[in-house]
């Protein structure tokens, strides 16, 4: 059965997900926004992060990643999302190859459908909005944060706008290890239909396709 990926904030993590992860039923995943959790193996694939955003990283060869990928996705912001774009400037033997941000029209997205119109934008909002975007990016399927003021109060919002489901690493145990052994048992089913269908065989959707035995005439 597939693994279920969970993404963890600086207040996310919590020893009982290891047992989790041992047995090979999520993998965590974190971005080093605030500070590096050497608990959590698996890094996420960063947003528009900047250099000042990076808690334990001091240095751009320590950074996660490549320059490529610290760009936004089409749920972070109002308006455009930044493209990295490759520009030559200078002339002669000092032209050089330097990064550009520029409008991308693909990555459009709706004022009302950010994440920076749902938590708010600046300050400490920063992060949590970094965080929620490599989330989205990273493909994880569910978000675990203590943050109940800016990300849990507006779970539902977000659900909807990034089809995660937000916990609270302890209050919200049992409901997180119910989805877990709920999404584990859709992707049984998906993958079963899947290894049926690549064999040849046929699943009927109800009895009614059933073929009919037709009785053959009774005895005179």
């Amino acid at each position: 059965m597939g693994v279920i990926k969970v993404y963890c904030d600086t207040g996310g993590y919590v020893k009982k997900l290891k047992e989790l992860e041992e047995q090979g039923v999520i993998e965590v995943y974190t971005f080093p926004y605030e500070n590096q959790n050497r608990r959590i193996e698996s890094t996420a694939l960063p947003s528009e992060a900047l250099f000042r955003d990076l808690g334990n990283i001091d240095k751009w060869d320590d950074m996660p990643g490549t320059f490529g990928d610290y760009v936004v996705s089409d749920k972070h912001a109002s308006g455009f999302a930044p493209k990295l774009q490759a520009t030559t400037r200078g002339g002669g033997l000092f032209k050089t190859k330097l990064p550009l941000i520029v409008p991308d029209p693909d990555f459009w997205c709706k004022a009302h459908a950010s994440i920076e119109k749902i938590v708010g934008v600046g300050g400490q909002h920063r992060r949590d909005v970094l965080h929620l975007d490599s989330a989205y990016k990273s493909g994880c399927s569910c978000f675990l944060t203590g943050d109940k003021t800016d990300i849990l109060a507006n779970r539902e919002a977000l659900s909807e706008l990034l089809g995660l489901r937000f916990f609270h690493p302890n209050d919200d145990w049992a409901d997180f290890v119910a989805f877990v052994d709920e999404r584990r048992e859709v992707r049984y089913c998906q993958m079963l239909w899947i290894g049926l269908r690549s064999r040849g065989f046929l699943l009927l959707a109800s009895y009614d396709q059933l073929p009919v035995h037709e009785p053959g005439p009774g005895p005179d």
